[in-house]
C-alpha cells in the first residue's frame, strides 16, 4: 500500500485577525467558496467571509453606492446597463462547472441518459411525457414511464438558470428564438417554480416523474439522481470535474483577449467535454475602496491564494470544480494588478509574487526519485512548490483525473492504457534488480539469471539452487543444492509489475501482474525495504526491489 505523507507549513492565527474580506452571491460556487475560505485562515490573517444570496443579489450588493461588501460572485455575465450604471465594475473568472439535469423516476431499471434536443423540447414544453421516443432513443431497453413530465425551474434571477438556457438556446434554435439565455426567462408550458437551489431540491425530490437542474456539486452534495447527456459530438458523457475540463479548454481560448474577461462554455465539440458548463466569476470594483485601501490589497492576496493554491484545486476537484488553465490563471492575476486601484488611484497591488504548487500524483515505486527531484527543483525554480503524493498502482485513473499532473511508471505495453486523454512522454527509467543472498557460493561475480529462469522461480518450477535451468545460466559455477526462498511483495506493487512484465517478454505465457502468489516456504513482505531486509537476513533468499541508477544495496 501506497503511504501518503503531507508537510503542511501554516501560521497558526487562532486568537484573533488582522483584517477581513466580505464577499456576497452566487450559490453554484458556495460550497467552494465557503471551504477555501475556512482553509485560508491557515494561509493568513485574514478572515474571509461569504453569504450564498444568489447572482443576482451579489451584483447588487457590490453595485451599492457605498457598498461594504468586498467582492461579489455571479455565474451571469453583467448587463451593459450594469456597466453603464458602475463604470468601474469588472469580472474576473473563478472557476467552472456543470450544470445538470436532476430527476425524479421511482423504480427506472437504468440511469437517464438525455440528448441535448430531447432535454431543449422538455424545457419548451414540446416532450410532455417520459415515454416520448425521443427519450427512448438514448436510453434503449429502459422500461420508461408512461407519465406526464413535471419540469422544475428557478423562480429567483439565477447564475445556474442563465448557464442553463445558454446550454438550451445552443442545443435548439427554436429555444433560443423562443425563451433565450436569461437569469429569469419566460418559460412555456406548466412548470413548477421554486426558489435557489434548495427549493428546486426539494420540489424535485417531492414530485415523482419531475425533472429540473442544478449545479453538480449540489447534486452530489445533496444525494440527488442526475442524468448523462449526449453531447454535440454524439458522444455519452456524465458530468465531472474533468468532463467540465475539457469544455473550458476548447471553448474559453479568447477570454484573456476580451476587456470584460468572460467567456461562454456551453456546448463544446470535443468528445469527452460536458455541453452544460459554465464560469463563475469574481466581481470587483476597481476604482471604490468598500472597507480601504489596505482591505483591497488583503482581497488580491486571497484571490491570488484561491487562484494558485493546491489547497483550492483538492476542494474544487473533490466538488466537481474545475481549476482555471495555468495561463488563463497568470492572464487574470495580471489583470488584477494592471486594473485594480486604490481610491488615491494608486495600484492595489504591484506584482503577485506567486508561488505555485504543482502537484505531483508519484507511484510509490517513484517516491525516493522525486523526493530529491522536489528538492533540486525548488533550487531551479523557487517560485513553484511541487508536492508529491504517492498512490497505489490501483489508483493511478483518480490521480491522473485530479491533479494537474500525474507521475507514473509506463512499461512499454501500457501507454496506451490511458487512451487520447493523457500524454505520455518518457521522464526516467526505473530498474528492478534482483537481489540474493547464497553464502555458499563463495566469492566470484554476481550470478546470471535470465528471464525464463527468473519466471520459473517465481512459478514454482526452479526451487533449487543448483537446478539445471540456473547452471545453463552459470556455465562453471558450483551451485548449492540448497532451497531457493523467494522473498516477495505481499501488496498491489508497482515493482511486481514491472518485474512480471520484464519476464513477459521471455515467456509470453507470464502474466503481468502487480502481486505473485508465492507458496511456503517462501516469504512475503509489504515494501522494497523490507524485500531487501528479508533477502540479507536469510541465506539462500532471493528477492527483488526497484533500482535508480546502480543498484547499491548490500545483498
Amino acid at each position: 500500500m501506497g503511504l501518503t505523507l503531507f508537510v503542511y507549513v501554516v501560521r497558526w492565527a487562532v486568537l484573533g485577525r488582522c483584517g477581513a474580506i466580505k464577499g456576497a452571491g452566487a450559490s453554484l460556487p458556495a460550497y467552494l467558496y465557503q471551504e477555501v475560505a475556512y482553509a485560508y485562515q491557515f494561509h493568513s490573517d485574514v478572515s474571509v467571509s461569504y453569504e450564498s444570496v444568489g447572482s443576482g443579489v451579489g451584483i447588487e450588493k457590490i453595485s451599492a453606492a457605498e457598498t461594504r461588501y468586498d467582492f461579489a460572485a455571479s455565474d451571469a455575465t453583467l448587463s451593459e446597463a450594469d456597466y453603464e450604471a458602475i463604470p468601474d465594475l469588472q469580472m474576473y473568472p473563478s472557476t467552472a462547472t456543470a450544470v445538470v439535469p436532476i430527476y425524479r423516476l421511482d423504480g427506472l431499471n437504468a440511469s437517464l441518459v438525455l440528448s441535448r434536443e430531447a432535454l431543449a423540447a422538455i424545457y419548451l414544453g414540446r416532450i410532455t411525457r417520459w415515454d416520448d421516443g425521443a427519450i427512448g432513443e438514448t436510453n434503449p431497453g429502459v422500461s420508461l414511464p408512461a407519465a406526464a413530465i413535471r419540469v422544475v425551474v428557478r423562480s429567483d434571477g439565477s447564475g445556474t438558470t442563465e448557464i442553463f438556457t445558454k446550454a438550451l438556446a445552443r442545443f435548439s434554435d427554436e429555444f433560443e428564438r423562443r425563451v433565450g439565455a436569461s437569469k429569469a426567462p419566460e418559460w412555456p408550458g406548466e412548470v413548477t417554480a421554486a426558489r435557489g437551489t434548495n427549493g428546486v431540491v426539494a420540489a424535485v425530490l417531492a414530485l415523482e416523474f419531475s425533472i429540473g437542474y442544478v449545479v453538480y456539486s449540489d447534486a452530489v452534495e445533496r444525494g440527488v439522481t442526475f442524468a448523462s447527456m449526449i453531447n454535440r459530438a454524439g458522444h455519452h458523457v456524465v458530468a465531472s470535474a474533468t468532463s467540465v475540463e475539457y469544455a473550458l479548454a476548447e471553448l474559453s481560448g479568447l477570454l484573456l483577449d476580451d476587456e470584460r474577461l468572460t467567456a461562454d462554455i456551453q456546448d463544446a465539440s470535443s468528445s469527452t467535454a460536458w455541453p452544460i458548463s459554465g464560469l463563475t466569476y469574481f466581481i470587483l470594483r476597481t476604482r471604490y475602496d468598500a472597507n480601504g485601501c489596505e482591505t483591497k490589497r488583503e482581497t488580491l492576496d486571497f484571490i491570488e491564494w484561491y487562484l494558485s493554491s493546491s489547497t483550492t484545486s483538492r476542494v474544487q476537484a473533490r466538488l466537481g470544480f474545475s481549476r482555471l488553465p495555468e495561463q488563463m490563471r497568470d492572464g487574470v492575476l495580471a489583470k488584477l494588478v494592471e486594473q485594480v486601484q486604490c481610491a488615491d488611484g494608486s495600484r492595489a497591488k504591484l506584482d503577485f509574487q506567486t508561488i505555485a504548487e504543482l502537484p505531483l500524483a508519484v507511484p510509490a515505486l517513484a517516491t525516493p526519485l522525486f523526493e530529491t527531484f522536489n528538492a533540486a527543483y525548488a533550487e531551479v525554480d523557487p517560485e513553484v512548490a511541487v508536492v508529491s503524493e504517492s498512490y497505489e498502482p490501483d489508483a493511478a485513473d483518480d490521480r491522473l483525473a485530479s491533479t494537474s499532473f500525474a507521475a507514473k511508471v509506463f512499461v512499454s505495453d501500457s501507454v496506451d492504457d490511458y487512451g487520447d486523454n493523457a500524454y505520455v512522454s518518457p521522464f526516467f527509467t526505473a530498474a528492478v534488480a534482483v537481489i540474493y543472498r547464497l553464502d555458499a557460493l563463495g566469492p566470484g561475480p554476481p550470478l546470471v539469471l535470465s528471464p525464463a529462469s527468473l519466471a520459473a522461480v517465481f512459478a514454482g518450477e526452479v526451487r533449487a539452487w543448483n537446478h539445471s535451468a540456473l547452471a545453463r545460466d552459470n556455465p562453471g559455477r558450483d551451485l548449492p543444492p540448497d532451497p531457493i526462498r523467494v522473498v516477495a511483495r505481499s501488496d498491489y506493487s508497482q515493482t511486481t509489475f514491472a518485474l512480471t512484465s520484464g519476464m513477459r517478454r521471455a515467456d509470453p505465457s507470464v502474466a503481468r501482474r502487480r502481486t505473485l502468489p508465492v507458496p511456503a516456504p517462501h516469504v512475503v513482505v509489504a515494501s522494497d525495504s523490507q524485500v531487501e531486509a528479508a533477502v540479507l537476513y536469510q541465506d539462500g533468499a532471493l528477492g527483488y526491489v526497484a533500482a535508480f541508477g546502480d543498484y547499491a544495496g548490500d545483498g
